[in-house]
């Protein structure tokens, strides 16, 4: 991360009473220089309607609080639960391109800087259903 941070990111760290730097998705991977993927699990009894933006959250903290010599430009996230509505994930339209297919979105858009209105990185993301362990032979 960042250190120091400057005042328009600290803000942006601590803003709406939480500290996103205590957020952590649960995996992370850098397979290439300026890639990562982020995979995000989720209960089976939890509704994952209810946590489409956490990718989308965790890819611009990412790019915004990150050094820069660590820049990401592309984000493959996956959000990962049993309980899932598609038309709720249409609704959410978290994805400039909304939803494709069953359930996934392409082509979300970054921001670089928390204080600036251009795009420098991307996401794309998928929404699959995880096995239920009683459907298993």
């Amino acid at each position: 991360m960042k250190d120091p941070l400057t005042e328009e990111e600290e803000n942006y760290r601590l803003s709406l009473g939480e500290d996103r730097l205590q957020k952590r998705p649960d995996i992370l991977l850098f397979p290439k220089e300026g890639k990562c993927i982020i995979i995000e699990f989720k209960n089976p009894v939890e509704n994952v309607s209810d946590h489409l933006s956490q990718i989308n959250k965790y890819a611009s903290w990412l790019r915004n609080l990150t050094k820069e010599k660590f820049a990401i430009d592309t984000f493959f996230g996956y959000l990962i639960g049993q309980n899932i509505e598609v038309r709720d994930v249409r609704a959410a339209e978290i994805a400039s391109n909304g939803v494709r297919g069953n359930r996934s979105k392409e082509g979300a858009r970054i921001s670089a800087d928390i204080a600036q209105s251009h795009w420098l990185a991307t996401l794309r993301a998928a929404i699959p259903p995880m096995p239920s362990a009683t459907n298993r032979p």
